[in-house]
């Protein structure tokens, strides 16, 4: 079962870069950053209920706990990297705290990054990994910068509604039902989510 808050992803404490065809994830959302380098095609990135394409030299960004997903409208090439917020102490707090200004990245702002993810993506040591992934993030900031994170209480709903279904699978689950959970009407409900 695909999980919503990816709790596996978060224990682990070294950075992962790995070529995908045809990306396709429901929501879902982790501490670590997410990077994904989009080489050919085209890739659609839902982030925090807003959906934006993707395309060949761009880089779509997750934040820290941004809840996000594809699709791939055809076919992407992609390059995927999740980077534990433990693998970059001196960045720690402030991806934290912050999420970077922009979600997709333009390709002639993004060429030196994608170098880097390409370089990380046939890797030889764990080290050299960490070390191209922290350089990718530096470069970010440097290139998109970092802004406050905007508490919403729309995005913060659908965290727990996500991490509610994922403890609840099991259970027979109606909108009516889980609406009430949360204290909504069923419509209302429907529509934030």
């Amino acid at each position: 079962m695909q999980q919503f808050y990816e709790l596996a992803r978060d224990q682990r404490m070294e950075a992962q870069v790995w070529h995908a065809v045809d990306n396709q994830s429901i929501a879902h959302f982790h501490s670590a950053v997410e990077l994904i380098l989009v080489e050919e095609g085209s890739l659609v990135a839902m982030q925090e209920g807003r959906s934006r394409v993707a395309c060949a030299g761009e880089i779509i960004v997750n934040s820290s706990y941004t809840i996000h997903g594809y699709t791939t409208p055809a076919h992407a090439q992609t390059i995927v990297a999740t980077i534990p917020l433990a693998t970059v102490p001196s960045l720690q707090t402030s991806l934290s705290q912050k999420r970077f200004a922009a979600d997709i990245v333009r390709a002639e702002d993004a060429a030196e990054c994608a170098r880097l993810l390409q370089l990380a993506a046939n890797p030889v040591h764990q080290n050299y990994i960490n070390g191209l992934n922290l350089a990718v993030l530096a470069l970010l900031m440097e290139k998109v910068g970092l802004k406050d994170k905007v508490p919403s209480a729309e995005s913060d709903l659908v965290r727990e509604l996500l991490m509610y279904l994922q403890n609840h699978f099991s259970e027979e689950l109606t909108v009516a039902g889980t609406a009430a959970q949360f204290g909504y009407s069923a419509g209302r409900f429907s529509h934030i989510f």
